[in-house]
């Protein structure tokens, strides 16, 4: 059900990073698979926790979640991916979830996607 999913956190600079690691390693075959994903459990966050985290590290932005009214009160807990191919066969590096979400963040702030207190929680595109 759509109220039962975790948030996936996806830096999307990494996409670029491990396709030249997969185009400059030997090991790589064909039919060879790597996950860019979390490197354990402390980067999947559920809808609560990803909100927690985001109130943390923003204070001063108003950040959106579950319901306030209580409605979303199960967290789906499902299949679990980790990218330990990618770093065991080409190196990949990872950062803490904590470090994704505040790059994230302050490139939308500095884009003027979301604002402060005063400030939009979303900027339309004006071609919308």
């Amino acid at each position: 059900m759509e109220d039962e999913q975790e948030w996936l956190t996806f830096c999307y600079h990494r996409s670029g990073e491990i396709q030249a690691l997969i185009a400059e390693s030997a090991n790589p075959r064909n039919g060879s698979r790597y996950n860019i994903c979390a490197t354990d459990d402390s980067g999947e966050l559920n809808v609560f926790a990803l909100q927690a985290k985001l109130m943390r590290l923003f204070p001063d932005i108003r950040i959106g979640g579950a319901p306030e009214d209580g409605s979303l009160m199960r967290v789906h807990d499902g299949p679990r991916a980790h990218c330990d191919l990618a770093r065991s066969e080409l190196g990949l590096s990872t950062h803490h979830i904590d470090d994704t979400l505040k790059a994230t963040g302050n490139t939308m702030i500095k884009l003027g996607l979301v604002g402060g207190e005063d400030g939009p929680a979303y900027k339309p595109s004006a071609k919308m």
